[in-house]
């Protein structure tokens, strides 16, 4: 008597002939064909970075040619839990408690120029790159909404603004 088959049944409730049916059963079709598309999937969401959902991995499977639907290709990241990771980067930052240094607001939100070189606004981002984050500076004027000085670096700091400016 084959004892360990038989506790696997019945803590299972799973009859013998029903377990050896499920044993011996070839894979089907279908079954073949999402695990081919899970391969596919997990590609795609590597290739963005962890942070493509179910509706740009489909897309981009479509792009290489890939025929599936929007909802299997949801079902399979569900079932094997395949989730993006969200960023935090566009959280809001605090303000610092440190005042000093900083000026008043001299546009008050009236952000229209009547000439030339009379109101500039500078900004800064940052970009997630191979090597890390890049920061890159602009100075805009409000005249004709065109970029005249930018500037580029690792960090993020009064330097950066001051080379757009210098630009």
């Amino acid at each position: 008597m084959n004892y360990p088959m038989i506790l696997l049944c019945k803590c299972m409730k799973v009859s013998k002939s029903g377990y050896y049916y499920f044993k011996d059963k070839p894979i089907s079709k279908r079954s073949r064909q999402n695990d081919e598309l899970l391969l596919h999937i997990i590609e795609a969401f590597k290739e963005s970075k962890r942070t493509y959902g179910s509706p740009r991995i489909y897309r981009v499977l479509r792009k290489k040619g890939i025929k599936t639907s929007l909802n299997r290709v949801a079902r399979i990241m569900k079932k094997y839990g395949i989730y993006p990771e969200y960023s935090l980067r566009h959280k809001k930052s605090k303000l610092s408690k440190n005042y000093e240094g900083t000026t008043s607001n001299v546009l008050d939100r009236e952000f229209k120029a009547n000439e030339p070189n009379q109101k500039w606004v500078s900004d800064t981002t940052f970009i997630s790159t191979k090597q890390g984050w890049l920061y890159l500076a602009t100075i805009i004027d409000l005249y004709s909404r065109k970029v005249i000085g930018w500037s580029m670096s690792s960090s993020n700091n009064t330097g950066l603004v001051l080379k757009a400016l210098e630009m």
